[in-house]
């Protein structure tokens, strides 16, 4: 994404955020990355920077993360999520783990189990969570609505990435698990979930359609990132039976408060 693909004046306003908020570091990182961007110099470099609010370094790479890094820590999109009562948490789409690292910090008894597909994200996953501990479950592999093997597919660079289920044939080194919900919670030992996250890049439209029933009744708030108004009809399709409070902040849309309309 360009510089000019989302503005200057958004730039310059999330560069004063970061250093008003997390100092002139984070400030410098922010904006040097930018306009490396906008003029196709960037580095395959990984940054450490120590911000206030987080117990531990958030490591940051260059040529990939700034995005992401405005949208959860200087836009706080998750924000809407704070005054929740968490002590578990499911991210589905862990990227580099920034938004787990968010729930960790603002959810101080949290436990939060994270699936990521990109084996090119996860080695800054596993640098940014380890220091947590047991309190971060780290999963190498796909967020699916079954249990069964599956095939990474590249499309834009190699940080952008989706999934399938795999085929005969199929290159070995693209290859690995596929976790439904259930499972995910038995890994972590939930019998239910505080907060889910799901971004997974359109795999959302089976997961909430195909077997929603065996898990929805255990969530109670969910935030998710559509991809497509397919994903936003399969949304409203699986929670047809369900009242809760709804609020869109950015990119993300949180269902909070889930129950059932007819116990």
């Amino acid at each position: 994404m360009s510089l000019t693909s989302y503005g200057i004046k958004y730039v310059a306003s999330h560069t004063w955020t970061a250093l008003r908020r997390y100092g002139p570091r984070a400030a410098f990182f922010y904006i040097a990355s930018n306009l490396r961007r906008r003029s196709g110099t960037l580095r395959r470099k990984t940054h450490q920077l120590t911000l206030k609010g987080l117990q531990h370094p958030l490591h940051i790479r260059e040529y990939s993360d700034p995005f992401f890094f405005g949208q959860i820590f200087l836009d706080e999109e998750f924000a809407p999520a704070r005054a929740l009562d968490v002590s578990s948490v499911v991210d589905l789409g862990g990227n580099v783990g920034m938004a787990t690292l968010w729930f960790l910090n603002a959810f101080p008894r949290a436990t939060v189990i994270t699936v990521e597909a990109n084996p090119g994200n996860f080695a800054s996953l596993e640098a940014n969570l380890r220091p947590y501990g047991d309190r971060a479950i780290l999963i190498r592999g796909g967020a699916w609505w079954r249990r069964t093997p599956l095939a990474l597919v590249h499309r834009n660079d190699e940080g952008d990435a989706s999934v399938r289920e795999a085929l005969p044939g199929d290159d070995p080194g693209i290859l690995m698990d596929g976790w439904d919900i259930p499972a995910l919670m038995a890994r972590a030992g939930f019998d239910r979930i505080d907060l889910l996250k799901i971004d997974i890049e359109g795999a959302e439209v089976d997961l909430l359609l195909k077997d929603a029933d065996r898990w929805l009744p255990h969530v109670r708030n969910l935030s998710i990132e559509f991809h497509g108004p397919h994903c936003v009809a399969a949304l409203q399709r699986a929670l047809e039976s369900y009242s809760y409070r709804q609020q869109v902040l950015g990119e993300l849309t949180f269902c909070m408060d889930l129950r059932p309309k007819h116990p």
